[in-house]
């Protein structure tokens, strides 16, 4: 968990330094459209912000890392705006195989059990994963045998979506947040977007006027 807070640090500390700026110069897409949130953590992510982080109030962090990602979206020309549902302690849709997080089966149960519940089809489960997650990449232009996220893909306003990331307790980065969010939308799953991606995200969010 250390090891990955100070990967995302250092590239986190890259983009501001480096990245471009492809997206504030874009056209705006996704004015008016809503992203129903809702943020769970499994138990050991809970022991885990108990141990680094004892004093910090896990619903709180969360929500924050929600807005911060929302301004980010914003700065990157991308203005949906995100309503929470829920903040809660869950795992009953996690599927450990060898103590890690299969990532394909697991966003399969998030995906299933929120139809089940009648989730809109704006909806977007997030899991802030305790545990390494592994899966396959579909939709990304890279490959890893340990993910800092993974989600549906383009999957948004068609169906109720999900996301597993990894987040560091207090640290308010939003790099696994943002990236996951954005491969919901259809992008392939950066945190500075292409032409191609931007369009991409713009007819995903096309669905979402069928919605009203």
């Amino acid at each position: 968990m250390r090891a990955l807070c100070k990967i995302a640090f250092l590239a986190l500390s890259l983009y501001v330094l480096f990245g471009d700026t492809e997206g504030e110069n874009a056209t705006p897409i996704g004015n008016g459209v809503t992203v129903n949130a809702s943020l769970f953590y499994d138990d050991r992510y809970y022991n885990i912000s108990q141990k680094k982080k004892p004093k910090l109030n896990i619903t709180e962090d969360l929500l924050n890392v929600l807005l911060l990602a929302e301004k980010y979206l914003h700065s990157q020309s991308v203005m949906v705006n995100f309503s929470v549902h829920t903040v809660q302690q869950r795992s009953d849709y996690l599927v450990l195989k060898n103590n890690r997080i299969d990532g394909a089966q697991t966003l399969q149960n998030m995906t299933q059990r929120a139809a089940d519940e009648h989730a809109p089809n704006n909806s977007v489960w997030y899991h802030f994963a305790g545990y390494s997650i592994t899966g396959s990449l579909e939709g990304r232009d890279r490959s890893q045998p340990l993910l800092s996220d993974i989600a549906t893909n383009g999957t948004f306003c068609k169906q109720p979506s999900a996301a597993i990331l990894m987040y560091y307790p207090g640290s308010n980065n939003t790099n696994a947040f943002v990236s996951a969010t954005s491969l919901i939308f259809g992008a392939k799953g950066r945190i500075i977007y292409s032409p191609e991606d931007m369009k991409a995200m713009n007819e995903t969010f096309q669905n979402c006027e069928k919605l009203g």
